[in-house]
């Protein structure tokens, strides 16, 4: 995704939830599905696909950055520091 390139991912564990609209989601051991997802992004213009690239590009950088997901983490970590003085 960071590499703004189009994709297409088997729906799995939280792949959905991190996709979202940025690539194509298949149902796991569908070749049908697979071939189509392909299809879809073949026939799409070039702008198109790039736009769509880009969009995973930005939400990888929004959401998942090293940045991000360690304030994320520190956010965490302190709510378990307080919470779990307020409760001895």
């Amino acid at each position: 995704m960071i590499c703004e390139v189009s994709y297409i991912e088997t729906d799995i564990s939280d792949s959905a939830l991190l996709v979202r609209k940025t690539g194509r989601i298949v149902p796991p051991r569908d070749p049908e599905a697979l071939a189509a997802a392909w299809a879809d992004l073949l026939s799409m213009p070039t702008e198109d696909r790039r736009a769509l690239g880009r969009r995973a590009c930005h939400r990888i950088l929004d959401n998942y950055s090293l940045e991000t997901m360690a304030s994320t983490y520190a956010g965490l970590y302190q709510d378990i520091i307080i919470h779990g003085r307020n409760r001895k």
